[in-house]
């Protein structure tokens, strides 16, 4: 079994929200390119989780009645629509040469 580390220092360009999780690999082993993509796809995906809880976050706080949570919620709208687009396109490369 490979196990791969995601690294607690990614930052995405356009968010504030860094990922760290570890993935599990089956008897498949992927070549070094493959293995990079797989990297870049789960960091997008745990970026966008990240970005979403925030988001569920503030809008439970709109929900409640805080004024402020509209102008916390709009950057976060903007950050998990550029982080979804990412999560997609580095999903891409993954299913694009697979059967």
């Amino acid at each position: 079994m490979k196990i791969e580390k995601i690294s607690p220092d990614f930052h995405a360009g356009f968010g504030k929200e860094a990922g760290c999780a570890s993935t599990c690999h089956g008897a498949h082993q992927e070549t070094g390119v493959e293995d990079q993509a797989l990297q870049r796809f789960n960091n997008a995906y745990l970026l966008w989780k990240a970005v979403t809880i925030r988001y569920e976050q503030e809008m439970q706080r709109m929900l409640m009645g805080d004024k402020e949570a509209y102008t916390r919620i709009v950057p976060l709208v903007q950050d998990m629509t550029l982080a979804h687009h990412e999560f997609l396109k580095t999903s891409q490369p993954l299913f694009h040469d697979r059967p």
